[in-house]
């Protein structure tokens, strides 16, 4: 995924509400609970002249059941708004995306139950993936699939993992699985497609397992040399399903950041991308919405240990 951050421009004379850089930016809830569209004309010219080039959209669902009609119109809206100032745009589909729980996209994994990752909701969310994928298909080319697939808040029992939007490395597995071969081999849509970005933290001191890296390599490992979902895609059209990885670093929180770890956590990632499927690596850096999210982060995995 792209590099994201923020950065801002102070103009003195005129302000250009057409986008320029490469970096980006996200904007955090694009609609409410209730429909309300939040990223308004003015909101998206800031995003603009904001000088950033990209702009993350997460495609909650918010009052709508699934991706129906007055869904896609919403965020039709919204995502005319942003490339008609030339922002370019990064989907992100996650549990915020379809509905249902922890437990049902957790379902079938092979790490506690011996399945294949495949389940009844993984197998909605794809399809649902690749309606939205055709739907903006040339408006929207990076699609990015799940958020901190790796992050948990609880450990109940050794190789139990709840909490946040943790899922098994062999349900992303399938998932990504499901979501790549629908628009790479099933049909013919060119997005790119972007696993989720590993939450990578230094709660209890950096760590390989806290570098998301860990994560990275059981998912491989399991969709390769276990479930198979891995070496179908490899099989069936030359490719693991991932076309990038995104990674969100959240260290040394409320100090100095530790120029040497930022860089080592990227280096672990992209490493085990080169050796494992020679994937494009990406880093992402999200900035907070109100200083708040690196907090909330902090506040909810503070219980959390090496995986």
């Amino acid at each position: 995924m792209k590099t994201i951050c923020i950065l801002i421009s102070f103009v003195v004379l005129v302000v250009s509400s057409r986008a320029a850089g490469p970096h980006g930016t996200q904007p955090g809830w694009v609609i409410d609970d209730s429909g309300n569209i939040l990223l308004t004309d003015a909101v998206a010219d800031r995003l603009a002249q904001s000088g950033a080039g990209w702009v993350r959209l997460n495609f909650r669902l918010g009052p709508h059941p699934s991706d129906t009609p007055a869904f896609y119109a919403a965020y039709d809206t919204i995502v005319n708004r942003l490339r008609s100032r030339g922002l370019q745009i990064v989907g992100l589909l996650c549990n915020e995306g379809w509905p249902g729980s922890q437990a049902d996209w957790q379902a079938n994994n092979w790490e506690n139950t011996g399945g294949d990752g495949y389940n009844a909701y993984i197998d909605q969310f794809g399809y649902a993936f690749a309606r939205m994928a055709a739907h903006w298909q040339g408006q929207i080319k990076h699609w990015e699939i799940w958020n901190e697939p790796d992050c948990w808040s609880s450990n109940p029992t050794p190789g139990v993992y709840e909490g946040c939007s943790y899922i098994y490395p062999s349900n992303f597995a399938a998932m990504l699985t499901h979501c790549h071969s629908q628009v790479r081999y099933y049909n013919n849509i060119p997005v790119q497609v972007i696993s989720g970005g590993l939450f990578a933290h230094d709660i209890g001191g950096f760590t390989w397992s806290g570098s998301g890296a860990q994560y990275l390599d059981s998912t491989y490992n399991v969709g390769i040399n276990h479930t198979g979902k891995f070496a179908w895609t490899m099989a069936a059209y030359g490719s693991y399903p991932l076309d990038g990885v995104g990674h969100h670093i959240y260290i040394n929180q409320g100090g100095a950041v530790s120029a040497s770890w930022f860089g080592t956590y990227p280096r672990l990632c992209a490493q085990r991308c080169h050796l494992l499927g020679r994937r494009r690596y990406a880093k992402e850096n999200i900035p907070d919405r109100m200083g708040l999210d690196h907090r909330e982060r902090e506040r909810d995995h503070s219980s959390q240990q090496h995986q």
